[in-house]
């Protein structure tokens, strides 16, 4: 028989639909060409968005860069300070040339680049004008000097600009990436349903002619292979094609996505569905409006794994359901996907709220006490105090800018280490003289035991190994609050060769890690959990940024062991050469500071009693002389637990409650009272500046709210209103609030 249709033999409708078919298939070729230039369009403007963010936040990062180098320089007088303004101002002009020349190149911007230029200019002139200002200065900087760090209109609308700049580029981001989408299911959408069109007027062509030209046994023999084929493609794809009768049996289950499941298709055949999910009515339900007659699509997961299912009734000829069919796409790795992208955004939350306090509470000091040292009321031992307090919290922001771009350099691999001799002995007898007043402080012991076989110097970074050292030492001591901190040195010979194995064990009877935190502990901006952080501070960069340093001093940083409220056990392992000879490598002491009483100067909060919850001492001391200066009489306590026994012993007008302390945070603190009858104003005065952290204090009890750097005024005024409220509520018994200091029954 001849299997080849001729034209003459074909009816008028199998000749429309020989010419329908190819067209059809232009058709779908077309709509997927302009779909795929159209997703290239969209992908080249999401770039061009990308790279404006990206260029932008580098501007912004080298326009403070360079402020920070002018001021250093403004204050210190140091040519080394102004090598390193002069660079930073370099760095700050070619970031701007290269976003320059991104916003000349789109439309929307380029307006701006002439009044960006000239702005920009300006500023960097004024900067080198201050600058060349401080060059003639001998003797300190002058305050027409010290007048010019307090700000710069123009510069904070450059600033301003970019960063309005950034949140456009970045909602324009998101509505392409919307596009985007939209276009891609578009896109599935259309091929889809031109292919099954296509399909369907191939296989209706070839049914009819085979009708017309064979018996019933050579077209189910076609039908057949044609169902083989099919299977093939299901068999071979992530997709699991299922159906139901009117009563919910299974009637077909075929796919390769049955196998995720753990059992065969042909399990499924023949079951009731409905019997199989009758606990999931998020599966159930779904299949019920189907039978129903109405079709939808829903994401659901079975057995751990998530498919996305179109729901389509199967109608008969007089158009009532008989069935339905549905088609499952497994999009587990789409899930997997989107749920890192939200414990991404999460760990970024939670570090720029650590970070923001971490960087707050010094600013805060800083800043209060040069306010302090700029008053007519203190004296030049008052200053004297005051700038000690600067520089040593001015030398904490230091710090955490400097771990902050260590680490930066590490992940880049342009962190340098030096290899020189270094007495290991002076190093750690520096390390325990250091520590072992901060252990003190905590009513705990640091212990310091050294192999008798160390080498007395050796060859290595002294300022890389101890700034791991004093992580881990530092670490130990804040999480620990009763026992010990024991830094076990030990060496261990390598037979033929000048170098030695060094093993640093910091072992402490702190807190411990709990087992399903402990394989973050060397990711970035991550700590155990967000109660660590409230509880004891700190950015998470420390134990990461170590474990890199300690690799590029060939060597590796462990956690050794670790049990929950028994301590943790981490080891440092250095291979490191023999030195010829010891020479002595101590670091800078940092010096002590007193505290002294502070000067009454006004009246305004005279008989006002204040108790202060705080667990930085520099910060009580602010707060202290702030208040003191008024009249007012300021009782401290050191966390939030000391805080609620003090409150309840003593007659306080006001509680200043910081938020982030160790034993208890300032949230428990503050219900603890409430609950204990404590009716009086708690402020919480805290580093934390978030809008959802203020609004979460004013929900959950706090009388009203204070950040830090600490305002001057805003503090006096603040606790003034509240006094004269206790004041005079007591001066008129009638109207006096009550106040119970005793627990409940």
């Amino acid at each position: 028989m001849d299997c080849v249709p001729r034209p003459r033999d074909l009816t008028p409708f199998l000749r429309g639909l020989f010419v329908l078919v190819p067209l059809l298939l232009i058709l779908n070729v077309f709509v997927f060409a302009r779909s795929i230039n159209s997703a290239e369009v969209i992908g080249s403007q999401v770039r061009g968005k990308q790279n404006i963010i990206i260029l932008s936040g580098r501007f912004l990062f080298r326009l403070k860069e360079a402020e920070v180098k002018q001021r250093d320089y403004l204050l210190s007088g140091d040519s080394q300070d102004l090598k390193q303004y002069l660079k930073a101002e370099g760095r700050l002009m070619t970031a701007f040339a290269q976003m320059r020349d991104v916003l000349m190149e789109g439309s929307l911007s380029n307006g701006m680049v002439p009044q960006l230029e000239g702005s920009l200019s300006r500023v960097t002139e004024r900067m080198r004008q201050t600058v060349e200002r401080r060059l003639r200065e001998k003797h300190g900087p002058s305050q027409a000097t010290l007048d010019s760090l307090k700000g710069d209109l123009e510069k904070d609308n450059l600033r301003a600009y970019f960063v309005n700049l950034v949140e456009e580029e970045t909602a324009l981001l998101q509505q392409r990436d919307k596009q985007a989408s939209s276009d891609r299911r578009a896109l599935v959408a259309s091929t889809v349903a031109l292919t099954a069109l296509d399909l369907f007027m191939l296989i209706l062509t070839f049914v009819i002619w085979r009708q017309d030209r064979r018996n019933q046994e050579t077209a189910s023999r076609s039908l057949r292979e044609s169902e083989e084929r099919m299977m093939v493609l299901l068999n071979n794809s992530p997709v699991v094609m299922w159906a139901l009768d009117s009563a919910g049996f299974c009637t077909m289950a075929e796919g390769q996505g049955a196998q995720f499941l753990g059992r065969p298709s042909r399990e499924f055949r023949g079951k009731n569905y409905f019997d199989e999910f009758w606990s999931r009515p998020d599966l159930t339900d779904p299949v019920r409006q189907a039978l129903s007659g109405r079709m939808l699509k829903a994401e659901n997961s079975v057995d751990d794994r998530w498919f996305e299912t179109a729901y389509t009734p199967i109608l008969n000829e007089r158009g009532r359901v008989k069935g339905m069919v549905g088609i499952s796409v497994d999009i587990t790795a789409r899930k997997m996907r989107e749920r890192d992208v939200e414990l991404a955004n999460q760990a970024k939350s939670r570090f720029l709220a650590n970070m923001s306090h971490e960087i707050r509470t010094p600013l805060g000091i800083v800043l209060g006490f040069v306010d302090l040292a700029l008053s007519n009321d203190a004296t030049s031992e008052d200053k004297e105090k005051y700038l000690h307090k600067i520089r040593h919290n001015s030398q904490v922001l230091a710090r955490l800018v400097d771990d902050i771009l260590d680490l930066s350099k590490v992940e880049a691999g342009k962190l340098d280490v030096e290899h020189i001799e270094f007495s290991l002995i002076s190093l750690l007898e520096d390390l325990k003289e250091n520590f072992s007043l901060k252990a003190v402080q905590k009513q705990i012991r640091f212990l310091l035991e050294m192999d008798p076989h160390l080498p007395g110097a050796i060859k290595s970074d002294p300022v890389r190994l101890r700034q791991v050292l004093m992580n881990l030492i530092g670490n130990a001591i804040k999480f620990t609050d009763h026992g010990f901190v024991r830094l076990r040195v030990r060496a261990k010979e390598i037979p033929n060769k000048n170098n030695v194995d060094l093993f640093f064990e910091v072992e402490d009877t702190g807190i411990g890690i709990e087992p399903r935190h402990q394989e973050r502990l060397f990711n970035p901006f991550t700590q155990a959990d967000a109660s660590t952080a409230r509880r004891f501070g700190g950015t998470g960069l420390g134990l990461v940024l170590s474990r890199r340093l300690a690799m590029l001093l060939n060597g590796d940083l462990y956690l050794v062991s670790t049990a929950p409220g028994q301590g943790s056990v981490f080891e440092l392992r250095l291979n490191v050469e023999r030195a010829k000879a010891p020479i002595v490598d101590l670091a800078d002491r940092v010096p002590r500071e007193s505290h002294n009483r502070p000067v009454v100067k006004s009246e305004r909060l005279k008989g006002t009693r204040v108790l202060l919850v705080e667990d930085a001492i520099d910060n009580q001391m602010l707060v202290k002389i702030i208040l003191g200066m008024n009249g007012a009489e300021v009782i401290s306590c050191n966390d939030g637990l000391a805080g609620v026994e003090e409150a309840m012993r003593g007659d306080y007008h006001i509680i200043l409650m910081d938020i982030q302390m160790p034993r208890m945070d300032g949230f428990e603190a503050m219900q603890l009272l409430r609950t204990k009858g404590f009716s009086r104003p708690i402020i919480a005065l805290t580093a934390h500046a978030m809008r959802d952290e203020k609004e979460q204090a004013l929900r959950v009890g706090f009388d009203d709210y204070l950040t830090k750097p600490i305002n001057r005024a805003e503090l006096i005024n603040v606790v003034e209103s509240y006094s004269r409220k206790i004041l005079s509520a007591r001066a008129t018994p009638a109207t006096r609030p009550a106040l119970s200091l005793a627990p409940p029954p």
